[in-house]
Order: structure tokens, then sequence, then C-alpha cells
């Protein structure tokens, strides 16, 4: 399962050699919650997906604050795509 996984940064980083790529790992949660951006500017959402892979699940976690300004996506808690799902903080 370990090689898997160094498979997957190897072709990560050949990636980013000719791309403009963040990747973002899921290890689990012992390193802390990982984080995406709760808002991402309407410009800059709109760019993410032209040139994203899978557009349905952009769309279907981020959606438009058109009352914010200036306008933003907003990330959806998870609990209104997971029914059930409660977070826990440690903190």
């Amino acid at each position: 399962m370990m090689c898997i996984s160094v498979i997957h940064l190897i072709l990560i980083a050949g990636q980013m050699e000719v791309a403009y790529v963040i990747p973002v790992l899921f290890l689990s949660n012992s390193l802390g919650t990982p984080l995406l951006p709760k808002t991402i500017e309407n410009q800059d959402f709109e760019m993410a997906l032209k040139s994203a892979d899978n557009k349905e699940l952009l769309q279907k976690w981020y959606q438009l604050d058109g009352h914010a300004q200036p306008p933003c996506y907003r990330l959806q808690p998870i609990a209104s795509h997971i029914p059930g799902f409660k977070v826990c903080s440690n903190i």
C-alpha cells in the first residue's frame, strides 16, 4: 500500500514540472483536520472550474454566495451532503 502512495507522489511531482498544480493530500486526520478554503472568490472559482477534471464535485461542495460583497463561493458543511456526520474537536 505504501508503494502506491509513493508512485502517486512521483506522478504528482512530475506533473508539477509542467503545470501550476497544488496537490492536496488527505492522509488521515492524524496530522489535524485537512482544510480546504472556506471561500473562493468568484473569478478564481470560475477559473478553477474551467480546468477541473471533476466539475460536478466542485459544484457540489462550493455554492455561490451572491449576498457576499464581492460574491464568492462558500464551502458547504459536510453534514449537508453526509447526513449524520459530526465534526469532533479535540481543542
